[in-house]
């Protein structure tokens, strides 16, 4: 007889943690993601924190082949309000019979510890596939399984805004500067996964016009109109 997996929601930021919880979900064998829930800024309708458009975002799930749930937010909203929202958003899917989340989190206790309790609030529980993962490894993993990810932002008081628009590559990984965690778990950057072996088709993008808010420094991922497969043969 096969058991049936658990429906859970994935929180979905389009970088490369999210992609990786995906991949480590499926891999468990335990939960079947149905479907992912981002937020994005109310003034310029774009993911928080990584800057990557409203629009951007919805192809990237349909190349996933899952449904997304975007939740609007206050552009530089805190953690608070941020989860708020996203506990909002999963009641939705609760009724429906959806108890768990899950996140790409790694190391932040602070982040973890309010995600829980926010989540317990409406019954449902928050679920860390990746949770304490060494990211030197994490970060190798994903290069070697031949994922694609541009760099949407970086924070000048760890890297040079030179390195906003790169590919996640092993020449990226190489150039960082010590004391810069290869994953940017602690915000020294920020990416967007185009392409990879769970995606159906690559999602078809190019680089806007760069623009700063503060410290920090942002590739504008725009669609294309072309075929997808153009997008792929860039970036090799």
């Amino acid at each position: 007889m096969v058991r049936s997996l658990e429906p859970i929601l994935l929180a979905w930021s389009g970088g490369k943690e999210s992609l990786m919880a995906l991949r480590e979900l499926r891999r468990q064998k335990e939960f079947d993601v149905c479907g992912l829930v981002t937020t994005v800024s109310d003034s310029d309708q774009r993911v928080t924190t990584h800057g990557v458009s409203r629009e951007v975002i919805k192809e990237q799930a349909r190349a996933l082949g899952l449904t997304i749930d975007i939740v609007t937010v206050p552009k530089g909203c805190c953690l608070h309000t941020y989860n708020d929202s996203l506990a909002a958003a999963a009641a939705a899917k609760r009724d429906l019979g959806v108890r768990k989340i899950a996140f790409g989190d790694l190391y932040l206790d602070d982040v973890r510890d309010f995600r829980e309790e926010c989540l317990e609030m409406i019954g449902m529980e928050a679920i860390f596939p990746l949770w304490q993962l060494d990211t030197q490894e994490l970060a190798w993993a994903y290069v070697h399984a031949k994922y694609k990810a541009v760099i949407t932002c970086v924070d000048e008081q760890s890297l040079p805004r030179s390195f906003v628009g790169r590919l996640y590559d092993r020449a990226f990984l190489s150039d960082l500067p010590l004391g810069v965690d290869p994953c940017g778990e602690n915000g020294e950057f920020h990416t967007f996964v185009f392409d990879g072996p769970v995606f159906d088709h690559p999602v078809a993008i190019k680089q806007g016009t760069p623009y700063s808010e503060a410290s920090m420094h942002y590739c504008d991922v725009l669609g294309q109109s072309n075929h997808p497969k153009q997008a792929m043969r860039r970036a090799r």
